[in-house]
C-alpha cells in the first residue's frame, strides 16, 4: 500500500470518527432536553362525559386510589362521575355520580356562574375539593363521597388577576395545587385555610395554552404536570413534568397531539403507565410510556481540540 493511499485511509477513518463522536455529543445534549420519550401519546380507550347540560364540561378529575377509580368533574351540573378501571376494556364506564355544592347551573354562554375549574381527591380522608368561580370570587369546598360538606367554603389566597384552574392533591404534604394561568405559576394552598404555602413558576411562553394540573410522587420527587401548548397550536399538546420545589423541568412529557379536542384536566395513574383526560365532552386514557435512554459509555473530555485530533490518530493507529 502506497503512503499516500495509507494517508487518505487515515484521514477517511479520522473524519467518520469525528462523525460518531459529533452524533454521540448531539444525543447527549438531547438526551437531556425532555423529548426523548417512547411513541407515547396513544389514545388507549376514550367514552363521553356523563354530563348533559348545555354547559357541560369535563372540567377537571381524579383518581382514587384504593377503588382503582377515575372521578370526573362536571364545571356545570353538580355532578362528580365515577368511572371504575375495572371495566378496561372494553372502555371506561360511568357507573354512578355524587352531586356537588356548586351545582347544577344554567344560563347561556361561557360567563355563567358558579363554574368550577378543579378537582382533585383525597383518599385517606376520602374527600372531594372542588374549586369554583362564583359571584363573590373563587370557593373551594370540601365534601364526602355521601354529598355531605366536611369543611366550611375556604377562599383562596390570589395573587394579582388571578385565573385559577384545576386541582392537585401533594400526597407528600396534603396540601392542594393549583394553576394560576394568568400568572403562569402553580400555586400550593393549604386546604384548610386557603394560604399559600409556595408557588412555582411554570416554564413556557408567558401566553402559552393550557389549563391542566397533576401531582406526582416521582421516585421521591415532588412533581407537578401540567398541560402546555403555544399560541399557534391553540391548544395543549404536551404534559410537561416539573420538580414542585425548584421548578425545574424533568425529562418527561406525554404527547397530547392525538386527542382531537383541548384538553382540560389531567391526572396521572398509579403506575405511571397512562394519563386520564378530559376535554369538553369525552374522557381519555392516554399512554404515558417514556422509553429508555442509555447513557453513552467511556466518554472523555478535552480542554483543546488538538488533543483530542492526537488521541483519536492513537486509536486508529
Amino acid at each position: 500500500m502506497s503512503e499516500t493511499h495509507a494517508r487518505s485511509r487515515t484521514a477517511r477513518r479520522l473524519l467518520s470518527t469525528r462523525r460518531l463522536v459529533t452524533r454521540i455529543a448531539l444525543a447527549c445534549v438531547v438526551g437531556f432536553c425532555g423529548s426523548i420519550s417512547a411513541q407515547n401519546g396513544t389514545v388507549v380507550f376514550t367514552t363521553p362525559i356523563c354530563g348533559n347540560g348545555s354547559q357541560s364540561a369535563g372540567a377537571d378529575l381524579a383518581f382514587d386510589t384504593p377503588t382503582n377509580t377515575v372521578w370526573v368533574l362536571d364545571q356545570a351540573t353538580g355532578e362528580i362521575c365515577q368511572y371504575p378501571l375495572a371495566a378496561i376494556p372494553p372502555g371506561l364506564i360511568f357507573t354512578v355520580s355524587v352531586n356537588h355544592p356548586f351545582g347544577p347551573q344554567g344560563g347561556i354562554g361561557a360567563g355563567f356562574l358558579p363554574l368550577c375549574t378543579g378537582f382533585t381527591y383525597d383518599p385517606t380522608a376520602q374527600n372531594f375539593f372542588i374549586l369554583a368561580l362564583t359571584t363573590t370570587g373563587y370557593m373551594i369546598a370540601t365534601i364526602d363521597s355521601s354529598e355531605v360538606a366536611v369543611a366550611p367554603l375556604v377562599a383562596p389566597s390570589l395573587l394579582a388577576n388571578s385565573s385559577l384552574s384545576g386541582l392537585a392533591r401533594d400526597s407528600v404534604t396534603g396540601n392542594i395545587w393549583t394553576r394560576d394561568t394568568e400568572n403562569h405559576v402553580a400555586l400550593e394552598l393549604n386546604p384548610t385555610t386557603g394560604a399559600i404555602d409556595s408557588e412555582v413558576n411554570l416554564p413556557g411562553e408567558a401566553f402559552s395554552s393550557g389549563v391542566g394540573l397533576a401531582f406526582t410522587n416521582a421516585s421521591g420527587v415532588r412533581a407537578l404536570e401540567f398541560t402546555r401548548g403555544t399560541v399557534l397550536t391553540g391548544q395543549p399538546t404536551k404534559l410537561v413534568r416539573i420538580d414542585a420545589v425548584t421548578g425545574q423541568e424533568l425529562c418527561v412529557d406525554v404527547d397530547l397531539r392525538q386527542v382531537p379536542d383541548p384538553v382540560l384536566g389531567v391526572v396521572r395513574s398509579p403506575t405511571g403507565t397512562s394519563i386520564f383526560a378530559t376535554t369538553a365532552t369525552d374522557l381519555y386514557q392516554i399512554d404515558a410510556t417514556q422509553g429508555p435512554l442509555t447513557a453513552p459509555r467511556q466518554l472523555e473530555c478535552f480542554q483543546h481540540g488538538e488533543r483530542l485530533r492526537h488521541s483519536l490518530l492513537a486509536e486508529l493507529r
